[in-house]
């Protein structure tokens, strides 16, 4: 198999893995407001006149900037990093 090829392959592997973290990541944000209320953690904040829908609002847009954020900051090191390089011959002779 070519250098080049095992280096893309990789690197989509590695693409994909940071890609379930990110989805694990909103959908663990997303579902916060619920573990809260049944723990009784929101009560303060909603007898402050806060609506359920205005907190579950502002809690789906932390998750969804978080997991952009996430996916974006992969994109620009993985761009940054450039595309792979095949591997040099080196010689054995001093």
């Amino acid at each position: 198999m070519h250098p080049v090829a095992v280096a893309e392959s990789l690197a989509s592997i590695v693409m994909i893995v940071i890609s379930v973290v990110a989805a694990v990541f909103v959908v663990m944000a997303a579902l916060r407001p619920r573990s809260e209320e049944t723990a009784g953690r929101a009560e303060p904040l909603l007898a402050t006149g806060l609506s359920r829908a205005r907190r579950a609002g502002s809690h789906l847009a932390v998750a969804t900037a978080g997991g952009t954020a996430l996916l974006l900051a992969a994109g620009i090191g993985f761009g940054a990093s450039g595309p792979p390089r095949p591997a040099t011959a080196r010689s054995s002779a001093s």
